[in-house]
């Protein structure tokens, strides 16, 4: 019949203009029903092609279709309705890195051994630099730095600074006295890491002593500082000094709390899908593989700021979130069961706005925590990210900057 009806000649197709005049406007309409309509409308020029009469008639009938309110004016602009503008303009960039993961993925599992490889061996029988002074904390930095150093086969240097004379009278014989005791702190901190087999060597350095371990950094596999900080039931929070180095040292740095760590266990990393945080995960997987501990990889994530008017947020939008974040770890940690096939890995994905509450609360019971710094450029270098900052603002474990 259809072919029938595109062999007449085109003066006899005059019967099909309502409907294909009907057809137009519906298809113009983007409303929830419009394919109901169009798929009406648009077979009614073949099913009564034969008989225009009843073409009329059923274009007829259908118009009070046409004039039907889409929904009523109130719901059009009510708060939920904007809601879900609101969440899918939101959504857009993650629903598009989504539409991505899967490209990523296999470069994801490159980038990890890639990560793992080239930091296995580049710090391998590295140096690493140790900021002594008198304080307990540093101490237990010298202690830390001892051990590890003995299983990697690494060497140690000591570094403690004094500061410059600035020109008030009786500064320099204050110095001057000061430095043979510094020079015998350090022989003794020498011997004592020499005593595990640990080659050790010790310096004296003049002027401020946040610019000068920032200076040692370069060249060396690690820098380990202490910090006085044993809790919050302790005191404040911890001060921008130990702050500023690690946000200005040029490799990572391992902040050691004056904290008892004995019968701690596990390695806690923190992720966030980056380059940096790569090279954190590499760090902490070498760890743990060295002392034969679980690996506890750790990622969260938060929900979009919402208007005051709504009180909740779609299911199927925290699921996926959650699902996101939980590939987003997985192909962070991809390379890892192939370098370290044996290596417990434990994976952390929470909701929370505040990551380092969560890093916090999982290295109070580990032994060592791993973080990356996304700090760059002259200025940049100098200035953490908030976790980092948190995290070193109040330590649980000894916890390693990565950059």
């Amino acid at each position: 019949m259809v072919g029938e009806v595109f062999r007449r000649p085109i003066w006899m197709w005059k019967g099909w203009i309502p409907h294909i005049a009907s057809f137009i406007i519906v298809a113009r309409t983007v409303h929830c029903r419009w394919k109901i309509r169009a798929v009406i409308h648009f077979s009614a020029p073949f099913r009564f092609a034969s008989n225009p009469v009843r073409g009329r008639l059923f274009c007829a009938a259908s118009v009070p279709l046409l004039c039907m309110p889409e929904r009523p004016a109130s719901r059009a602009n009510s708060p939920e309705r904007d809601f879900r503008l609101y969440l899918r303009r939101a959504r857009q960039p993650m629903m598009e890195q989504v539409s991505t993961t899967w490209r990523q993925s296999k470069m994801g599992v490159r980038a990890s051994v890639n990560a793992v490889f080239e930091w296995r061996s580049i710090t391998m029988g590295q140096k690493t630099i140790v900021g002594v002074t008198d304080a307990v904390a540093s101490q237990r930095a010298v202690d830390w730095a001892a051990e590890r150093a003995a299983a990697r086969g690494d060497r140690l240097e000591l570094i403690s600074v004094l500061g410059d004379e600035g020109g008030v009278v009786g500064e320099g014989e204050v110095i001057e006295d000061a430095l043979p005791l510094t020079r015998s702190l350090l022989e003794r901190e020498a011997e004592r890491v020499r005593a595990l087999g640990v080659p050790a060597e010790a310096r004296v350095e003049r002027g401020k002593p946040v610019e000068q371990l920032i200076e040692a950094s370069k060249g060396a596999a690690l820098l380990v500082i202490g910090s006085d900080y044993r809790g919050p039931e302790f005191g404040p929070a911890r001060g921008p000094h130990g702050i500023r180095i690690t946000a200005g040292a040029l490799c990572p740095v391992a902040v050691v709390p004056d904290l008892d760590l004995t019968g701690r266990t596990g390695v806690v990393v923190g992720v966030d899908g980056s380059e940096v945080s790569e090279l954190a995960i590499a760090f902490a997987a070498a760890e743990a593989q060295r002392t034969g501990e679980q690996l506890t990889a750790a990622i969260s994530w938060s929900p979009v700021a919402i208007p005051l008017s709504v009180r909740s947020y779609p299911e199927d939008y925290l699921q996926n979130m959650q699902a996101l974040t939980e590939e987003t770890l997985a192909i962070s940690l991809a390379g890892i069961p192939q370098m370290y096939p044996d290596l417990d890995v434990r994976r952390i994905v929470e909701r929370s706005y505040s990551p380092d509450t969560v890093i916090n609360r999982l290295a109070s019971h580990a032994r060592l925590t791993v973080i990356g710094s996304h700090g760059r450029g002259r200025v940049a270098r100098f200035i953490l990210g908030s976790t980092s900052q948190q995290v070193l603002a109040r330590l649980a474990t000894t916890t390693v900057v990565v950059r």
